[in-house]
């Protein structure tokens, strides 16, 4: 009897992870979008899709359009930071050694014409 009920237990289990794994396929915008055009094609209507929400496992509803939106503006602002990053110019070895000859060269026009004028 034990086993029977330990084994009904652990079949319960895998049924329980395995909705939950086929529910969090659907927690990426990529399957979401995959999702949403195909009830587009089923002929379901935009208003109907707006009002299309999804549950957290925390039993909070989201509105699936808006947490799609959501998404693709954090990964647009993380692009643009890193853009902005990659944009600035670095400091190359080369470069602080151009910046020293230059400033070497005012220098000694400079020690030049202190000693002229002396």
């Amino acid at each position: 009897m034990k086993t029977i009920v330990s084994l009904l237990i652990l079949f319960l289990l895998l049924g329980a992870t395995a909705q939950a794994e086929q529910r969090n396929q659907y927690t990426k915008p990529k399957a979401l979008n995959k999702l949403i055009e195909r009830a587009r094609d089923a002929g379901i209507s935009d208003e109907a899709l707006k009002n299309l929400d999804m549950r957290e496992q925390g039993g909070t509803r989201i509105n699936v359009l808006r947490y799609i939106e959501e998404f693709e503006s954090k990964k647009r602002v993380k692009e643009e930071e890193l853009k902005t990053f990659l944009d600035k110019r670095f400091l190359t070895v080369n470069d602080i050694f151009k910046e020293l000859v230059d400033h070497e060269e005012h220098q000694l026009i400079e020690l030049r014409e202190e000693l002229v004028s002396e």
